[in-house]
């Protein structure tokens, strides 16, 4: 009665007449706010670290791009360079075949795999041009081309640069090349 019973009054006596509850409780309290810091920091970094990984998965791709694509042209009518085109088309594709893998779902992926299997079976055994004389590898790749072609259509149906896509005429060219060898 000599004091209103005001919000901070109350607390105060709480507080005074359970000690042990109050400590348990802004401990947990404590706790429970360390926890949710610590986890949003570390949600992120793994972004930070999704985010980079992604980029240097993009470098990688565009090297492999290079390889396969560009410098093989370059050094494709070179006198003697059949045992590095050889190797190249081997290492080149080890690394596509470990990557058709991990192609579930990523359209875009599976779109420049099937180009880069085109590009292996012309490599290994398109007629009239050079090649490393691996008709059997050339006819395996461009079959893992159309699967991927194939897997790309089928996951966009309304996407008509799929059906339409000029590298789909040309893996029909190169396998009817190769068939009629």
């Amino acid at each position: 009665m000599a004091r209103p019973h005001t919000l901070s009054y109350r607390a105060a006596k709480f507080i005074s007449r359970n000690r042990v509850g109050v400590a348990a409780a802004a401990i947990v309290f404590l706790s429970l706010c360390v926890g949710i810091t610590v986890a949003i920091w570390q949600a992120h970094r793994a972004e930070q670290q999704r985010v980079l990984a992604e980029k240097r998965f993009a470098d990688v791709r565009q090297l492999a791009n290079n390889v396969v694509f560009k410098y093989h042209d370059a050094i494709a009518d070179l006198p003697g360079s059949t045992a590095a085109r050889e190797m190249l088309v081997g290492d080149a594709l080890r690394y596509l075949d470990r990557l058709a893998q991990e192609t579930s779902g990523d359209v875009d992926l599976q779109k420049e795999l099937a180009l880069a299997y085109l590009k292996m079976g012309d490599v290994q055994g398109k007629m009239y041009a050079a090649n490393v004389g691996d008709t059997e590898g050339a006819l395996a790749s461009y079959q893992k081309s159309i699967a991927l072609f194939e897997s790309v259509v089928e996951s966009k149906p309304a996407d008509l640069e799929a059906k339409d896509n000029p590298s789909c005429q040309l893996l029909n060219e190169s396998l009817i090349n190769l068939i009629g060898e």
